[in-house]
C-alpha cells in the first residue's frame, strides 16, 4: 500500500482530527472534528452544525487544515472546505450516533456537512 492510500486509510479510521479555520483575524483555530467519511476522490467529510462559527469562518475563507496521528504515522493536509445542505448527501451521510448533535436526525434543518477538499497530496 503506498503512502497516500495510508494516510486516508488512517482519516477514514473512524478517527478524530483536528480541522482548523481561518479566523477573521487571520489566525488558524483547530478544532476536534470526528471524519464520518472519506470518499473515492479523497475528499474527508464531516458534520457540523450550520450555526456553529467554524461555519461563518469557511464562508468567508473555505481554506482550512486538517491533522492527526496514530502510532504509525501523522497525517497534515491542506485544502478547502465546501458547505453542503443537500438533503440527499446529508442522508447518505448520516449515522445515528450524530443524534446526539441532531435530535431531529437527518432532516434537522441546524445538520449539515463540511466536505474537505485536499489540494496538496
Amino acid at each position: 500500500m503506498n503512502t497516500k492510500n495510508k494516510v486516508f486509510e488512517l482519516l477514514n479510521s473512524n478517527l478524530t482530527v483536528s480541522l482548523a479555520s481561518i479566523t477573521r483575524n487571520g489566525y488558524p483555530r483547530p478544532i476536534p472534528m470526528k471524519v464520518i467519511s472519506v470518499d473515492d476522490e479523497k475528499n474527508v467529510w464531516f458534520a457540523t452544525s450550520l450555526k456553529s462559527e467554524k461555519i461563518d469562518e469557511f464562508k468567508v475563507n473555505p481554506r482550512a487544515g486538517i491533522a492527526c496521528s496514530n502510532n504509525e504515522m501523522s497525517v497534515s493536509l491542506q485544502g478547502k472546505i465546501q458547505i453542503v445542505v443537500d438533503s440527499v448527501l446529508k442522508k447518505n451521510m448520516w449515522n445515528d450516533g450524530m443524534r446526539i448533535y441532531f435530535p431531529e436526525g437527518s432532516d434537522s434543518e441546524d445538520y449539515c456537512l463540511l466536505k474537505f477538499v485536499p489540494e496538496m497530496l
